[in-house]
């Protein structure tokens, strides 16, 4: 019996990235490496244990150390004031813009 990626331990986070296209990389792949150019503010994820599926993941500082964490983008914001907005409404105080 699985469960569900929300009963796993996750918290969110607020940070201007360059949202992955796939798994090879701006190196391997034309389309990841247009990618890499563009900054979009964006809700994420991070899941603070390991998992069974493949995600990207990225180092974020959790209790004052850097983990490496695998996350998910949950939303892409049009500006850099609508995701400041988004956190304080919703009490995400981990934002790096």
């Amino acid at each position: 019996m699985g469960f569900s990626e929300d009963d796993r331990p996750h918290d969110y986070i607020i940070r201007i990235i360059s949202p992955p296209h796939c798994a090879r990389g701006s190196k391997g792949c034309e389309k990841c490496a247009e990618a890499a150019e563009v900054q979009i503010p964006c809700l994420i994820r991070v899941f603070l244990d390991g998992g069974m599926v493949a995600r990207p993941m990225m180092e974020v500082e959790v209790d004052g150390a850097l983990r490496l964490l695998e996350f998910d983008i949950i939303k892409r914001f049009t500006t850099v004031d609508e995701a400041k907005a988004y956190a304080k409404d919703n009490g995400i105080s981990n934002i790096r813009i």
